[in-house]
């Protein structure tokens, strides 16, 4: 795969990086919508997901991919990520389920075990109502139809 630009290009070409979860999506037999604006956002609006899957039971899963290619903003994505999705998932009563799966070489090696192993729900209790995995689990779901 080839990684999105970081910095202001990430937003333009992380579509390229979202459409990864879609082949597995698909030949999974999944129904899906991408870049689908809900309310409300975090602070009010609208937010945009980037994927938003009806599982095998009928729930509506929200799917978000973050890229890290390099050192950055990593502290303030996955917090914020997760009080977003946390927000639409209260508004949206057929959102069951949430995941926010990370890619790329920029993460570090102590920070990604901490978010796999949830331990920011210290922090942000509702933490544990999003699952945090990497793109290699991500598509073990889908093919044992477990999103």
């Amino acid at each position: 795969m080839t990684p999105p630009p970081g910095g202001g290009g990430t937003s333009r070409s992380g579509g390229t990086l979202e459409a990864t979860v879609i082949p597995p999506l698909e030949k999974n037999g999944y129904a899906y919508v991408k870049q689908k604006y809900l309310s409300p956002g975090l602070g009010g609006g609208r937010q945009r997901v980037d994927t938003l899957v009806t599982a095998t039971d009928n729930a509506l899963v929200n799917v978000s991919v973050k890229w890290q290619g390099g050192s950055g903003s990593v502290d303030e994505k996955v917090p914020a990520e997760i009080l977003k999705m946390l927000v639409l998932k209260d508004a949206n009563p057929a959102i069951k389920r949430c995941y926010i799966v990370l890619v790329g070489p920029g993460w570090a090696t102590n920070r990604l075990k901490a978010f796999y192993k949830n331990d920011i729900a210290t922090f942000i209790p509702r933490a544990k109502e999003v699952k945090i995995i990497e793109l290699d689990e991500f598509m073990h779901l889908c093919i044992r139809k477990a999103l």
